[in-house]
């Protein structure tokens, strides 16, 4: 397995084990496995789909197809959280050329449809994501295990004032992040405790 799929599995492994979860849905997915590395999978991008990304997009290579967790907070199901993971090529790839041979791509799926219309390679592979303070593509999903995925967890990580986040429907996270301290005490979640409650302050101000 590769370092970041290592983690996603020590994560999962948590969650499912935790007292304090529950585990409401599980999907194993599956394991793109002749993707051999990250530039394997952007070489592939490039060629399949004609999307260049930035080396930022190798960061955290995974290689899971369809693989998700659901959960919520024993006793109090207004808190929860999922996270699902798809490679990025499986994501970028919404067909797959006639002309590329099974060598170029070897796995027996080959997607039919798009699930992906359009990325900004320069946006998403080195610098924002939707606004998401953070570094990058490789941030967005560290911070995603970091959270466990809670619902909005985003939130967090963006500037509340952004016109993108426009409209009333910002969330109130800080039972969140008092509820991540609580199951995993050995952990330090101060940076997101603030972030939290700078957000509410914000709201609350609207």
């Amino acid at each position: 397995m590769t370092e970041f799929e290592e983690r996603v599995r020590a994560t999962l492994a948590e969650v499912r084990s935790h007292p304090a979860f529950r585990v409401d849905l599980a999907v194993e997915g599956s394991v793109t496995a002749w993707l051999t590395g990250p530039g394997h999978m952007l070489d592939t991008i490039r060629t399949v789909a004609g999307i260049d990304f930035g080396v930022g997009m190798g960061r955290n290579f995974h290689r899971f197809d369809g693989l998700g967790l659901a959960w919520s907070a024993v006793g109090d199901r207004s808190i929860g959280g999922e996270f699902w993971l798809t490679n990025l090529a499986m994501v970028c790839v919404g067909r797959v050329p006639d002309h590329v041979t099974a060598a170029q791509w070897p796995g027996s799926r080959r997607p039919a449809s798009s699930r992906l219309d359009a990325y900004d390679p320069v946006d998403c592979g080195e610098h924002t994501l939707y606004g998401f303070d953070g570094a990058g593509y490789r941030g967005y999903l560290d911070a995603m295990l970091r959270t466990r995925g809670f619902l909005h967890w985003q939130y967090l990580y963006a500037d509340p004032a952004d016109p993108w986040f426009s409209g009333p429907h910002r969330p109130d996270l800080r039972r969140h992040v008092d509820f991540l301290a609580a199951a995993f005490p050995d952990e330090d979640f101060s940076d997101l405790a603030t972030r939290a409650r700078n957000l509410a302050t914000f709201s609350a101000a609207l």
